[in-house]
């Protein structure tokens, strides 16, 4: 229909259109323009959902403690964390050099601190609570891929699977016993969590704050690789 417009073959003697070819054109035009939002739009979604895929064969989903962790605002290095059952508890945090929220995080009396090895690579956590003992370990695989542990120190592990550059709205984890369970964005204040009851409070906690930083890492990771023209691998 555009190219008909565009053509000769249609015009009056003063070179006008008809007003009938010039509402197909502009209906024309218009269809274009929203499918080519709409196959922009599934490309996105269908990239997002490979991301959430989870590192092994999942029996089913558990429903356990939901946890949430909220910033006062996107530049804010306080806020709060909601385990349920539990006291909320106020949570700070400090900026990096570039002034983005960044850990060290205290709350409630439980302190994660992260160190990275790299200025865009894994993170190494270092966990102290205030009683037992939580570790959060990485396995650094080809491709970019760091398979992640977190050990509570009572019997329950979680572990889940992360490319560093992966900007995906939900991480899927797994507990010993091969029940999933997740932590996923709200908003860009905010992330949600599901994790298993006996899972000590502190290490809820934990995990939640380390999602956060793994990826708030990822998204200025991958902004970083679209400015220079890098790749995602």
């Amino acid at each position: 229909m555009i190219h008909l417009a565009m053509s000769d073959r249609w015009r009056d003697a003063a070179g006008i259109l008809p007003e009938g070819l010039v509402r197909l054109t502009v209906l024309a035009a218009l269809g274009l323009v929203v499918a080519v939002c709409a196959t922009a739009a599934g490309l996105f979604w269908a990239a997002g959902a490979l991301g959430e895929a989870p590192t092994d064969d999942v029996e089913h989903y558990g429903g356990g403690r939901r946890g949430v962790l909220a910033w006062a605002d996107r530049y804010a290095t306080t806020g709060r964390t909601t385990l349920e059952d539990t006291p909320d508890a106020r949570v700070a945090a400090a900026r990096d050099v570039q002034g983005r929220r960044a850990l060290p995080a205290t709350v409630a009396g439980a302190r994660v601190a992260a160190s990275r090895e790299r200025p865009h690579g894994v993170a190494a956590y270092s966990v102290t609570v205030p009683e037992g003992s939580v570790t959060v370990t990485a396995d650094e695989g080809p491709r970019g891929l760091v398979d992640w542990t977190l050990d509570d120190g009572r019997g329950t592990t979680l572990r889940w699977r992360h490319h560093l550059a992966d900007r995906v709205p939900r991480v899927t984890l797994v507990d010993g016993h091969g029940t999933a369970w997740w932590v996923r964005r709200t908003s860009r204040t905010a992330l949600a969590a599901e994790v298993p009851d006996e899972l000590d409070p502190a290490a809820a906690r934990v995990l939640v704050l380390v999602v956060d930083d793994q990826l708030a890492n990822a998204r200025h990771l991958r902004s970083a690789m679209a400015a220079s023209g890098g790749g995602g691998d």
